[in-house]
């Protein structure tokens, strides 16, 4: 959930600041795109809309890992 923890950050920045904020455009990022082509796209959304919410309402780590992945996660020793 770090994404959205900077996401939300700048987003309560740009409040304060709009005229300072910038978006540099940077070199072409990559991802996997698996999740979206097996699940299709509503899905796949509604599942990562579902998860911030829990995330804002204090799910922890190894709940949003469980939630998301539909299995339990195996501790590291």
């Amino acid at each position: 959930m770090e994404d959205y923890e900077l996401m939300d950050l700048l987003r309560k920045r740009a409040k304060l600041l709009p005229e300072r904020l910038r978006i540099i455009p940077p070199p072409t990022g990559q991802c996997s795109v698996r999740r979206w082509q097996t699940h299709g796209v509503v899905y796949t959304t509604l599942v990562n809309v579902l998860i911030v919410n829990r995330y804002k309402r204090g799910w922890t780590p190894d709940e949003i890992f469980r939630y998301y992945y539909q299995r339990p996660s195996k501790k590291k020793e």
